[in-house]
């Protein structure tokens, strides 16, 4: 138990900081509040920016993480990144009567590219129409693109979060319940088909993912026993705001009637569900167990599975069509310990996934141009179960081992069935070879294999593809891991990866894939001053793929064969004029490389891209409780791409692009930092 006492740097420790749960000499305000300034070119990235702010050369965001004490109580409160692109806010409140109050807020944003561009002027409409001037044709290299639309394509998701939980009387009964909304909202792009003309539309985010979440849980808990029950209450929304896309065909329809194109969304729905649980100890022994249930209904009709009216179709009655899935999912887990050098965990699930919609015959239109005949709606369903045992020995205080054992069975049932058994071996070794260095090394082996193949049936479905996510499969990896204080200062840690999986009778998706890394990170601490560390590591991916444009056979084979090199370099010098002042550097780079190889005999030139991240600063504490710190960024993209192909050149296939792949970004920025004073 000592160990680590012996072995911890208790002069390097910052005990000042540490805190009890509620102290009385503790009471009032303590914390740090900072602001920061930036400013950067017009022309710089979307992701340096705020939200919507594109072409502003500033920007301004203001963080802050406090907490108040009082003799019995404790508030918390953070800010952070308030004014730029994510946000995030929180209030925590706790007492001594086991009291919790939470309320949080966060914005995130995503930018996917800048510049794209559009045939569709009006994004923010379900009915996407072609400018009057528009001319159709029969392919891409008789249209007129000199008038397109730019598209910025990014995501911005908030999400509301409050909770409450409260134990009433001698913690005899404990409740809680847990709230949380989320709006999705932005520019992305999807893609359509008419027959053999394809489009990629730019969808307005505008569909609201409401998940209205309750979790509703009521453990028993007694005190003098080992045990516990507990019963959960789970509802999610999904509320959007649209059912489906339309667009104008910018090609000459080919069918009478085929002049739009109309795509589903996904519906809004509901799913509710309950679980019971209990847990026990008993000595050595440690028991949980779970059930539970649920079901999904899709709360929005049917949409028609055309929009072409002069197609004679059998309608669906889609006012009085239910759309239902019911879930099923239980746990098992047992863990024991033997004796001190030995512990057993064992654990085993069943998920359950059944598909209770209606089932009936209709007539599908492919691309709203040509009738399939007739085919049975179909109704996927499975069921899933695993068992797990590890047991792990630590052999000595220095050495431990542990092996695990898993078993998966998979089976599809209903309108497409199939099975597999799945097992999977690991085994791993930790030594302290000394107090100066420690090893973890780690074994896989994973096996699939499908059952009854002849007998797997999947009406209507792809049979490669059924194939595919049934096929045998041979699954081995290892790792190794070594972190090695060579001296007082010096710290070496090194890092290796091999993963390699074999699809023995896929005949479509992905065969054969393998990945290798390898890395290496250097920490030299020159002084109590003086600090410096580096890093290197290198990854090689590669696999195999194979496709088909019918369901027979395999049409066509490729090999794709990937390296990354990522090399990080950073220096940190502190004690300046009495400790008032710390500068830091940072520098990064990136490099990737891609090679394909169709069919072996059509070689891609390589893609190539490489970034540089260079990251500054340096900062003044004028008094204890006031910092101010001078941040600069700068980053540069560049990559090579000689498969990349001209704006809208594929001849049944208009598409969007990105005008400029490279670039370089500066940014600069003050940042002004209060502590309060204990």
């Amino acid at each position: 138990a000592d160990y680590g006492i012996d072995q911890a740097k208790m002069d390097a420790v910052d005990t000042s900081k540490w805190r009890c749960k509620f102290c009385p000499d503790e009471e009032g305000l303590s914390g740090k509040i900072d602001g920061f300034f930036g400013y950067s070119d017009d022309t710089i990235s979307q992701g340096f920016k705020n939200t919507q702010a594109e072409g502003d050369s500033g920007q301004v965001s203001l963080n802050a993480d406090l907490q108040h004490n009082k003799l019995d109580s404790q508030t918390s409160f953070v800010l952070d990144g308030l004014g730029a692109d994510n946000v995030r806010s929180s209030i925590d409140y706790q007492n001594h009567d086991d009291l919790e109050l939470d309320l949080s807020y966060s914005r995130t944003n995503h930018y996917f590219g800048e510049d794209a561009q559009s045939i569709y002027e009006d994004l923010r409409t379900e009915e996407l129409e072609l400018p009057s001037a528009w001319l159709t044709q029969n392919n891409t290299s008789l249209m007129d693109f000199s008038n397109l639309y730019h598209v910025s394509n990014y995501q911005q998701r908030e999400t509301l979060e409050a909770g409450v939980r409260n134990v009433f009387g001698e913690e005899a009964l404990a409740l809680s319940v847990h709230f949380k909304e989320q709006t999705r909202s932005g520019l992305g792009w999807t893609s359509g088909s008419i027959l053999n003309n394809v489009v990629a539309l730019p969808e307005a985010r505008n569909d609201t993912l409401r998940e209205l979440t309750i979790n509703t849980s009521i453990p028993f808990v007694y005190q003098k026993g080992s045990g516990s029950v507990g019963l959960e209450y789970f509802r999610s929304e999904f509320d959007n705001d649209r059912q489906n896309l339309s667009w104008e065909n910018p090609f000459t329809a080919f069918i009478a009637g085929s002049e739009r194109g109309n795509l589903a969304l996904s519906p809004d729905n509901q799913y509710q569900s309950w679980r019971l649980y209990a847990q026990y100890h008993l000595d050595k022994h440690r028991f949980e167990l779970s059930y539970g249930q649920g079901k999904g209904e899709q709360d929005d009709e049917y949409l028609s599975y055309t929009t072409n009216t002069l197609l004679m179709t059998q309608a669906l009655p889609k006012s009085s069509y239910e759309g239902e899935v019911e879930t099923r999912s239980a746990r098992l887990k047992w863990n024991y310990r033997i004796n001190s050098a030995l512990q057993l965990k064992t654990r085993y699930r069943l998920d359950e996934r059944d598909n209770v919609s209606d089932s009936q015959d209709y007539q599908p239109v492919l691309t709203d141009s040509l009738l399939q005949g007739t085919i049975l709606n179909q109704r996927y369903s499975h069921k899933k179960s695993d068992i797990d045992v590890n047991l792990d020995w630590r052999w000595r205080p220095q050495t431990r081992f542990g092996y695990s054992y898993e078993y998966q069975r998979f089976q599809r049932q209903k309108e497409s069935t199939g099975e597999y058994d799945s097992h999977a071996l690991e085994f791993y070794w930790k030594e302290r070879w000394s107090s100066d260095i420690k090893t973890k090394a780690k074994l896989l082996v994973e096996e699939r294999d499908e059952k009854n193949h002849a007998h797997s049936i999947s009406s209507s479905d792809n049979s490669l593809y059924r194939d595919f996510t049934l096929a045998d499969r041979l699954r081995h990896g290892a790792e190794f891991n070594m972190d090695w204080q060579c001296a007082t200062d010096i710290q070496l840690s090194a890092n290796a990866v091999f993963e390699d999986d074999d699809y023995n009778n896929a005949r479509i998706g992905v065969t054969d894939s393998e990945e290798q890394s390898l890395g290496l990170n250097l920490s030299w601490f020159v002084n109590k001053n003086l600090s410096t560390n580096a890093s290197v590591q290198r990854s090689w991916l590669s696999w195999s793929m194979a496709g088909s444009s019918q369901q027979s056979v395999p049409t066509w084979r490729s090999e794709q064969k990937d390296q990354y090199d990522v090399f990080n370099l950073g220096v940190r010098r502190s004690g300046i004029r009495n400790d008032t002042i710390i500068v830091g550097v940072n520098y990064s780079f990136v490099t990737s490389k891609g090679e394909t190889i169709f069919d072996s005999n059509n070689n891609y030139d390589a893609l190539q891209s490489d970034v540089h991240t260079l990251h500054s600063y340096i900062s003044y504490q004028w008094r204890p409780e006031w910092k101010l710190r001078f941040e600069s960024l700068y980053e540069r993209y560049q990559s090579d791409n000689p498969a990349r192909i001209s704006v809208n050149t594929l001849s049944r296939v208009v598409g969007n692009s990105v005008q400029d792949e490279n670039d370089s970004n500066w940014l600069f920025g003050l940042r002004l930092e209060y502590q309060i004073p204990d």
